[in-house]
């Protein structure tokens, strides 16, 4: 019995150590959609990049976060190019739950391209200043609020940006 619950733990901790593996180096592959010119990424946090155009260490391209967010079947993570001047340059959806359909609805707009451009100090509010995709609306805020979130990180970070302060969301108690 020992050595099967020995055998056991050791097969649970190789499946971990093989598959934290595979999911590092599949989200470079994400991150050079989101800087489709860099030719050298460097990590420098657990979550943050710094991509290069060339292999040496002086052609700064931009910063890219992994950021995450809630969208309407889970956890939303997007990669978030961000350049020197706090702009978000790029964009890529490393991991998503959404209902395929209406993430397909995403996926086939312009919504991803239309958050190109837009600073770190932006509101990212669907409505206001961002159009959502109809149909889609929690998949779109997520992709936003993701968005925010990566581009701030990387704005107060690495950076050294004044970054906008966060509202709490107002809690009430009660029936509404």
């Amino acid at each position: 019995d020992r050595i099967l619950g020995i055998c056991s733990i050791a097969t649970i901790i190789a499946a971990w150590f093989i598959g934290y593996h595979q999911s590092s180096t599949a989200v470079e592959s994400y991150i050079h959609q989101a800087v489709p010119n860099a030719e050298r990424l460097v990590k420098t946090s657990g979550d943050t990049y710094v991509a290069y155009s060339n292999q040496s260490l002086n052609t700064l391209i931009s910063y890219v976060c992994l950021a995450e967010s809630d969208g309407y079947g889970g956890p939303l993570t997007l990669a978030v190019a961000t350049n020197q001047k706090g702009l978000v340059t790029g964009l890529s959806v490393v991991e998503q739950r959404e209902t395929p359909s209406w993430f397909k609805r995403v996926a086939d707009s312009d919504f991803l391209n239309s958050l190109q451009g837009k600073r770190f100090s932006d509101a990212f509010e669907l409505g206001s200043d961002i159009d959502g995709v109809s149909g889609a609306t929690y998949t779109s805020r997520a992709i936003a609020e993701a968005t925010r979130r990566g581009s701030r990180k990387v704005a107060d970070l690495n950076l050294g940006l004044e970054v906008p302060a966060t509202e709490a969301p107002e809690i009430r108690f009660g029936i509404p």
